[in-house]
C-alpha cells in the first residue's frame, strides 16, 4: 500500500504540475485532473496505512472537489438560466436589468461555494503534508506545507491590496488611450508581482510534494 502511494503521489503531484504549465493547450486541465486524482488516491491510501483520517479526507475531497463543483455549476446553470427569457424592452432585445442582477447574484453564489469548498480542501492539504512529515518522519512534506502556506499569505494579501486599490486604479486605466507597459507596470506591478512570487512559491511546494512521496520507504507501524 506505501509503496503504491508513493508512486501514485509523485507522478500525481508531476501531473499536476505539468498539467498547469499546459494549461494554455486544451489538455492542459485534462492532465491536472487526472493529476490531482491520482494524488487524491495516494493520500487516501497513505491514510489509510497511518490511520489518519485526515489523509483520508484530504484524498477524498481532492477526488471529489472537481466534480462536485463542476456539478453544481451545471445544476446551477440548467435549473436558473431557462428561466431567464430575453425580453423586448425599449426597442431592443435582451435580458432585462433585473434579470442582469439575478445572474450575478448566481455567478456570486458558485463562486462563494467554490473558493468554500476550495478553502476546506487547501486547509486538509495543508495539513496532511503537516502530519505525514511528522508520521513518516519526511521533513519534505513539512518544508511543502510551509511553501504552500507562503504563498495562500503572499496572494491573499497581494488580492486585498488591489481590492483596497482598485477605485484609484480604475479611473486611470480608462483615461489610457493605448496599453502602456510603464504604466501599468506601476498601477499594477505590486499586486503582479507579488502574485507571481506566490507562483513560484507554489510550484516550489508542488515539487517538494513530488519529492516527498517518492522519498516514502515501506512502512510497518504507524508512529502517533
Amino acid at each position: 500500500m506505501a509503496e503504491k502511494a508513493k508512486y501514485l503521489g509523485g507522478i500525481g503531484y508531476m501531473l499536476v504540475l505539468i498539467g498547469a504549465m499546459a494549461s494554455i493547450t486544451k489538455f492542459g486541465s485534462i492532465i491536472t485532473l487526472v493529476g490531482i486524482v491520482l494524488a487524491g488516491i495516494a493520500w487516501i491510501l497513505l491514510g489509510k496505512k497511518l490511520y489518519d483520517r485526515v489523509m483520508i479526507g484530504n484524498g477524498i475531497l481532492m477526488i471529489v472537489s472537481p466534480f462536485l463543483i463542476a456539478g453544481i455549476i451545471i445544476a446551477v446553470l440548467i435549473s436558473k438560466f431557462p428561466n431567464i427569457p430575453e425580453i423586448s424592452y425599449y426597442g431592443r432585445v435582451g435580458i432585462m436589468p433585473e434579470q442582469k442582477i439575478h445572474l450575478i447574484s448566481i455567478i456570486a453564489s458558485i463562486t462563494l461555494v467554490a473558493i468554500a469548498i476550495g478553502f476546506v480542501s487547501w486547509i486538509l492539504h495543508v495539513m496532511s503534508h503537516l502530519r505525514a512529515g511528522s508520521k513518516l518522519a519526511i521533513g519534505t512534506f513539512k518544508y511543502s506545507a510551509h511553501c504552500q502556506i507562503a504563498s495562500f499569505l503572499i496572494s491573499a494579501a497581494s488580492l486585498a491590496w488591489l481590492s483596497s486599490n482598485i477605485m484609484k486604479i480604475e479611473p486611470l486605466l480608462q483615461k489610457m488611450t493605448k496599453p502602456d507597459i510603464f504604466v501599468l507596470s506601476n498601477l499594477l506591478g505590486p499586486a503582479f508581482i507579488t502574485l507571481m512570487i506566490a507562483g513560484v512559491i507554489g510550484i516550489v511546494a508542488y515539487v517538494l510534494s513530488i519529492v516527498a512521496f517518492f522519498s516514502i520507504e515501506e512502512i510497518r507501524t504507524p508512529t502517533f
